[in-house]
């Protein structure tokens, strides 16, 4: 009975490793483009079609992290859908750095999972002149 007490173990951790994979990348990629505008830009049209505002503010902070136990804020939150077909709310976060630099926090969250069983993927990233 110990093996087949742990398959299901296994099967949780090998979907949890795969939603971390897939949010991880789907953040990364935004985050790219994010970085890849000028610092005086105030918004983008990124690849997926979607408006992406870079000005100063966005989505929530606890400790340091996107916080999705509150509201999406408009211009700050796009809904990606990986190659797998599952869906994922991004969210992120425009720090202003002293200089005109820019701190970027992005997170994604897979849409429909508990925040207790798949924690959101949060990526930091700042851009400078």
């Amino acid at each position: 009975g110990g093996l087949l007490s742990t398959i299901p173990f296994a099967i949780q951790a090998n979907y949890r490793n795969r939603v971390d994979t897939e949010a991880t990348m789907l953040a990364q990629r935004e985050l790219q483009q994010m970085l890849a505008q000028p610092l005086t830009a105030a918004s983008f049209t990124d690849t997926d079609g979607s408006s992406i505002s870079l000005a100063p503010g966005g989505a929530p902070l606890a400790s340091g992290a996107i916080d999705f136990s509150q509201a999406a804020i408009n211009g700050y939150q796009t809904t990606v859908a990986a190659s797998s077909g599952a869906l994922y709310d991004l969210r992120w976060n425009v720090q202003p750095l002293a200089g005109g630099d820019k701190q970027f926090i992005i997170a994604a969250r897979k849409l429909g999972q508990s925040r207790f069983l798949l924690p959101p993927v949060n990526l930091s990233s700042m851009k400078g002149k």
